[in-house]
């Protein structure tokens, strides 16, 4: 049987380079929580016990050396490693050999970008560059199956580690390959699950299946109200740690680089991203926000019934308040031509980046949870416990009423 197969993957905000995103955000949040005209870039590398800092920070918050150390090291604990026998841990104790080793090497953000930025008239663009958002109507969340499955289970993972430490450590990656020719059967996923040295296979594999697996996939909610364990039957192949042992994990395994999962920060591959990484950059920074603000625009029209899938794609010159050029792509899909939502989007929608940071709160938005929950496919919402008083607020379906009054559905 000929098979239609697309493979998305996600990691564990474990992993090493999701280790370096939360970092940068961590970072991020602290500095907005207490300046929401902070200027940041920042960059994190991170190797055995050791954290790199790099890049620019201009703001008035705290930000001496141990405030921003203490920022790493909680980052790092919350995470889950707290094991000095991983070869990467948050220890604060000063006299320990396993204490976490930070080197800070942030600097002042550039004058030559900041005259554009902050000009006293708007906010421009931090940078030029291209951003792309995009939303299908495949899962209830308005984000491609398999890619929301693989991020699921991640999810999933991080759930349970904090009961099964005896067993897991917190790095963690996923695959999910869906048959799209035969009612988006799930025909394979591969976990990596890292482990300490003397777990059993069979115990493991246990735990992937039954609190990893099948959890998640209930999570999963599709367009029709059913959940993605529908999809998943005794013919979907489940591969576990496919080398045989995963024990060297984490940042002692492989070095971790701040925004290096662009598909996984975006949509596992499914639709065209940017260059841009999204993490460790202040909001006038279009890597970020605009990222945020295409798939806010996309989710929004294809919940309005525009289109059943829909990429849009946006362009800045650095300094410049609004997009230099707006392009519609719908594969098919949409109600009207592409070229007529993006004229009509031109036409109705105040893109400057002034109105795009206030519309989706993004100076009250905490950063952190697009490691832990990812950047998109989840509910918006205020948080609870945060530091700042948003979440996802670019996963809002608030202007599905607007769009269908401007496109008369």
């Amino acid at each position: 049987m000929v098979k239609k197969l697309f493979t998305s993957e996600s990691v564990s905000c474990g992993h090493p380079d999701f280790v370096a995103s939360s970092i940068s955000d961590a970072i991020i949040d602290h500095c907005f929580r207490y300046d929401n005209r902070s200027r940041c870039g920042i960059e994190v590398l991170c190797t055995p016990n050791r954290v790199t800092l790099g890049g620019e920070v201009t703001t008035s918050a705290p930000f001496d050396k141990d405030t921003i150390e203490h920022i790493v090291r909680q980052t790092v604990i919350n995470i889950g490693y707290v094991n000095p026998e991983a070869g990467f841990c948050g220890c604060e104790d000063p006299e320990s050999p396993h204490r976490l080793t930070i080197d800070n090497f942030i600097h002042k953000q550039s004058p030559d970008i900041n005259q554009g930025v902050d000009n006293g008239v708007s906010t421009g663009a931090g940078d030029q560059g291209i951003m792309f958002g995009f939303a299908s109507d495949e899962t209830k969340e308005f984000y491609p199956l398999a890619a929301q499955i693989a991020n699921e289970l991640m999810r999933q993972y991080m759930r349970i580690l904090p009961e099964n430490t005896a067993i897991l450590y917190p790095d963690a990656k996923s695959q999910v390959t869906v048959d799209y020719d035969n009612n988006n059967h799930i025909d394979v996923i591969v976990i990596a699950a890292s482990h300490k040295e003397d777990v059993k296979y069979e115990d493991l594999y246990e735990i992937v299946k039954n609190q990893i697996i099948v959890p998640a996939l209930q999570n999963v909610v599709l367009k029709d109200g059913t959940t993605a364990e529908s999809l998943f039957d005794e013919d979907t192949n489940i591969l576990v740690n496919t080398t045989g042992k995963f024990v060297i994990h984490g940042p002692f395994g492989d070095a971790g680089v701040n925004g290096r999962k662009l598909a996984v920060d975006s949509y596992g591959g499914y639709a065209r991203i940017g260059g841009g990484n999204s993490h460790g950059k202040d909001v006038s920074k279009t890597d970020t926000t605009l990222a945020f603000y295409t798939r806010y625009l996309a989710k929004n029209l294809v919940a309005a019934g525009i289109a059943s899938k829909l990429e849009i794609q946006l362009a800045t010159a650095i300094g410049v308040a609004e997009p230099v050029s707006v392009a519609i792509d719908t594969f098919g899909t949409g109600i009207i031509p592409d070229a007529e939502i993006a004229a009509k989007l031109l036409e109705t929608q105040d893109m400057t980046l002034d109105n795009i940071i206030e519309q989706l709160n993004l100076y009250e938005t905490e950063r952190i949870s697009t490691n832990t929950q990812f950047t998109f496919g989840v509910p918006a919402g205020e948080t609870e416990d945060g530091v700042l008083k948003y979440h996802h607020t670019w996963e809002r379906l608030d202007k599905v009423d607007e769009f269908k009054q401007i496109f008369n559905l």
